[in-house]
C-alpha cells in the first residue's frame, strides 16, 4: 500500500477526531490541550506548573497561559507554597472537578464510537501497530534531535 495513502488516512482520522473534540470543548470554553491539564491536576492535586510542563512536554510559557485561562474561567485555583512564595500549587475547583469528570466520560463516548466498528482482535492488532509506530517515532526523534 502506498505510504502517502496511509498518511492521508491517518491525518484524516486525527483531524476528524480533533474537530469533534474541539467542537465539544467549545461548549465549556475550553481548548483541546486544556482537558489534559484538568485530568492531570485531578489525579495530582497540588501539582505545580513545572510538573505540568514535565507531563505534557510543552513550554512553561504555554502551560502558564493555559493555567491562567483555566483559573480565570473558574476551573482551578492556586495556593501559594508557604515554604516558597514563588511556587503555586494547583487544585481543581468544584466546577473544574465536575467538568473534568463530564469531559472524561464524553471522551470515552467519542472514542468508543470511533473504535466500535472494530472487533477485539482488530483492536489488539491496531494497538500493536500504534505501539510500533510510536516506538519508531521516539527512535527517530532521538536520532534526529533539533
Amino acid at each position: 500500500m502506498e505510504e502517502n495513502k496511509l498518511s492521508r488516512s491517518f491525518r484524516t482520522l486525527t483531524r476528524l477526531h480533533r474537530a469533534i473534540i474541539a467542537t465539544y470543548l467549545e461548549t465549556y470554553g475550553l481548548y483541546p490541550g486544556q482537558p489534559r491539564l484538568l485530568f492531570f491536576i485531578d489525579r495530582q492535586p497540588g501539582c505545580t506548573v513545572s510538573q505540568l510542563v514535565d507531563e505534557t512536554e510543552q513550554t512553561k510559557e504555554a502551560i502558564s497561559v493555559s493555567v491562567k485561562r483555566l483559573e480565570e474561567a473558574g476551573y482551578l485555583r492556586k495556593e501559594v507554597n508557604p515554604l516558597d512564595k514563588r511556587e503555586k500549587f494547583l487544585y481543581l475547583s468544584e466546577k473544574g472537578k465536575t467538568t473534568a469528570d463530564v469531559i472524561h466520560n464524553e471522551f470515552h463516548r467519542i472514542n468508543d464510537a470511533m473504535f466500535e466498528p472494530l472487533n477485539e482482535e482488530e483492536k489488539e492488532l491496531l494497538d500493536e501497530m500504534f505501539q510500533k509506530m510510536s516506538d519508531r517515532l521516539h527512535a527517530f526523534r532521538t536520532e534526529n534531535p533539533r
